[in-house]
C-alpha cells in the first residue's frame, strides 16, 4: 500500500519543490492547489505517483476531498501545509478582507 502525503501549494513554489523531493523519495502525493493548470504540469512532470487535487486551501471542502482522495491512493502518512498567498503590503496596512484572505 503506497505511503501518501497532502501537499498543499503543490503546483508551484515551495509545494512544488515538496511535492516532486517526495515522489522523488517514493510517496505518493495528492497535490492539493487552485491552480489547476500548474497541478495538470505537476502530474505530467510527476507521473502516476502524483494525484491532483484542485481546491482552495482555504476551504473546509477542499481539505476534506483531498484526505477522500489521498485515503482512496493508500494509507495517508502526512500533510504538508505549503500554501500561501503574498499580498504586497505591510500587514497593518491590509484591510479586513485582505487580511482574512491571507489568514485563510
Amino acid at each position: 500500500m503506497p505511503v501518501v502525503v497532502v501537499v498543499t501549494g503543490a503546483a508551484s513554489g515551495i509545494g512544488r519543490a515538496t511535492a516532486t523531493r517526495l515522489v522523488q523519495d517514493g510517496f505518493t502525493v495528492a497535490g492539493l492547489d487552485r491552480d489547476e493548470k500548474g497541478l495538470a504540469a505537476r502530474a505530467d512532470e510527476l507521473g502516476e505517483r502524483f494525484v491532483s487535487v484542485a481546491g482552495d486551501v482555504g476551504e473546509r471542502a477542499s481539505h476534506e476531498e483531498a484526505a477522500r482522495v489521498a485515503s482512496d491512493l493508500g494509507a495517508l502518512t502526512g500533510w504538508v501545509n505549503v500554501a500561501g498567498i503574498w499580498t504586497p503590503t505591510r500587514a497593518h496596512d491590509l484591510d479586513d478582507e485582505a487580511l482574512e484572505r491571507v489568514l485563510r
